[in-house]
């Protein structure tokens, strides 16, 4: 009798199995009407052809074999390539309704559970109450108010790169970092040290990215059996323990500015900071700390991450390209002259460093593939179905190397954005090309990032002061190519480039100095 059983028992747990394995190879497989892909396998769908590392040049190849959208089976789950700015704008501007949401991600759901974090929380009210405070911060002329901080950070980190020069990368990513603590949270972030709030930040953002990686966690989504797996037998081990300690770190970072933020303003300082303001009618509107600090966090990753992810590849392109250097260099010496470094009310007579950011924005975005959108209802593009639950990804990188629209798009060339404002090589329609950006690097869509007009007043005044100061020189081999010498994530940049700066002629030490000595005492009002 006992043998009976344990055979009956065998005999199900094989059924089981089997049914279970029937069902995923059925659902790995493309179904009828799904856009054009490259061949699946069982069970595995196209993920054996998804490389870890650079899939934005995986994906640019199936778009020039599939055309505008490019259907991929991640496992059972089905995701859509988004090729075209056409493809981009039908689905995502003109859609908005059921393209807005966010896929699940697991990790996402241990570090910032609850929707805490807007650029990731599915679309609904709670994400639209976030939207709206943070476009009532950034949007249309409020983002101006904040050039003075902009203009004064960058100051600082020009004299803190003739100090020390070896130490740039830190100096760029506490001129940004500096921005958002002043305009967000009303403090100042001075120095890079160790311990302080700005090297906190960006090593728990670089553990945060890392994270969110592609084989950082078992791809749960593709194979919703893994969940039920214990994470001790998978090849993922550990990984639920290191997104807790991501979110203590962040929640000890993000709380702590906001109740530094409160103490504060209760004795009169910072009151026009965001968060200051969000304080004030914090009791109105409902809103917990957690909540506020989140929202703040939200902006600190949005706004200094990429912003110097940017700023890296600028620098990378000034020491590859010299005769781009000297052009960039010529302008800001024409305006400027030697006795003064560039500022606020500069920017706007500087179209060829305006041409650089939007090149470097270009040609090697720093958001390659952004953060999937997720399908809310089925739909129908062309002659594709496109089922709810479908990832989306805006594939930044094809789109601005659109070979029909750019002439040489491999190539740096800042100018082609001073033939036209969208670089292209002829002429631009602007009816046929109507709802096209001018880049796709802060996104589309209802997503759009809201701090792009931040984002480019920052780098415009931290760009045209670079050249002024500096001759930047190669001293090893650039990682032009993107194969090795990238870091990897949502957001990427250059690292440990190879590069010096050099001092360029005149008084230009003294003028950095006295520029700094002004900002310094600007910026002491956030101390």
């Amino acid at each position: 009798m006992a043998i009976q059983i344990y055979q009956a028992v065998l005999a199900t747990l094989a059924v089981f199995i089997l049914h279970r394995l029937y069902r995923y190879s059925k659902l790995s497989s493309r179904a009828a009407g799904f856009p054009p892909g490259p061949g699946t396998v069982p069970f595995l769908g196209n993920l054996h052809q998804l490389p870890i590392s650079r899939p934005e040049l995986k994906f640019a190849t199936f778009a020039r074999q599939f055309g505008s959208i490019t259907g991929i089976k991640a496992g059972c789950q089905n995701m859509i390539i988004l090729n075209t700015w056409q493809a981009v704008r039908d689905l995502l501007e003109q859609k908005g309704s059921i393209y807005s949401s966010r896929p699940t991600i697991p990790v996402c759901e241990i570090v910032v559970p609850g929707g805490l974090n807007p650029a990731l929380n599915p679309y609904g009210d709670l994400w639209r109450g976030q939207r709206k405070k943070l476009v009532d911060f950034l949007g249309g002329e409020r983002t101006d108010k904040m050039k003075p901080v902009q203009d004064a950070e960058s100051t600082q980190m020009i004299f803190d790169m003739l100090k020390s020069p070896v130490n740039f990368e830190h100096h760029v990513d506490r001129s940004f970092g500096a921005v958002i603590l002043a305009t967000v949270f009303g403090q100042r972030g001075k120095t890079f040290e160790h311990g302080g709030k700005i090297e906190s930040f960006f090593k728990v953002e670089e553990q945060w990215s890392a994270a969110v990686g592609p084989t950082s966690s078992p791809p749960i989504n593709s194979f919703p059996f893994l969940n039920s797996v214990p994470d001790w037998l998978t090849p993922w081990k550990g990984w639920k323990l290191r997104a807790l300690g991501i979110k203590g770190e962040q929640e000890r970072l993000y709380i702590g500015l906001l109740n530094e933020t409160r103490e504060r303003l209760s004795h009169g300082k910072g009151a026009n900071c965001f968060l200051s303001q969000c304080l004030v009618t914090q009791e109105k509107e409902w809103y917990d700390d957690t909540y506020l600090a989140y929202l703040g966090g939200v902006l600190l990753e949005g706004g200094a991450e990429t912003s110097s992810s940017a700023t890296m590849v600028f620098i990378m392109a000034m020491a590859a390209f010299p005769e781009v250097l000297e052009r960039a260099q010529e302008e800001v010496d024409r305006v400027c002259g030697v006795s003064r470094l560039p500022g606020q009310e500069d920017t706007a007579n500087l179209p060829y460093i305006r041409a650089c950011m939007l090149e470097v924005l270009r040609w090697r975005p720093v958001t390659p593939l952004a953060i999937p959108h997720h399908t809310t209802a089925q739909d129908t593009y062309q002659t594709y179905n496109v089922p709810a639950g479908t990832d989306v990804v805006i594939n930044c990188w094809m789109i601005n190397h659109d070979e029909t629209f750019y002439d040489s798009p491999a190539t740096f060339n800042p100018s082609r954005y001073i033939l036209n404002d969208f670089g292209a090589s002829a002429p631009v329609d602007l009816e046929t090309n109507k709802g096209r950006r001018l880049n796709y690097t802060f996104g589309a869509g209802r997503r759009v990032c809201p701090g792009q007009r931040f984002a480019e007043n920052s780098m415009m005044m931290l760009f045209a002061k670079l050249v002024w100061a500096f001759d930047i020189e190669a001293t090893g081999k650039l990682p032009l190519d993107l194969q090795e010498g990238w870091t990897e994530g949502v957001v990427i940049r250059p690292k440990n480039l190879p590069v010096k700066f050099k001092l360029r002629g005149g008084d230009r030490k003294k003028v950095v100095h006295d520029a700094w000595l002004e900002a310094d005492a600007f910026l002491q009002q956030f101390e």
